[in-house]
């Protein structure tokens, strides 16, 4: 789709579609992480109550 406009134009489209593509990639990256984080406190809090044999 850049090809077909102007060379500053072309420019400012693939830059915001840059910036788009890592902005979306570190929201979801954080929202990985955070969920990866609830999930090993949870797994840490449930092993706590398991008996030791």
């Amino acid at each position: 789709m850049a090809q077909d406009l102007s060379p500053s134009l072309a420019e400012s489209v693939i830059t915001a579609a840059k910036t788009a593509f890592i902005t979306s990639h570190s929201v979801a990256l954080g929202s990985a992480g955070g969920m990866l984080m609830v999930l090993a406190i949870g797994i840490w809090f449930s092993l706590a109550k398991v008996s030791q044999r």
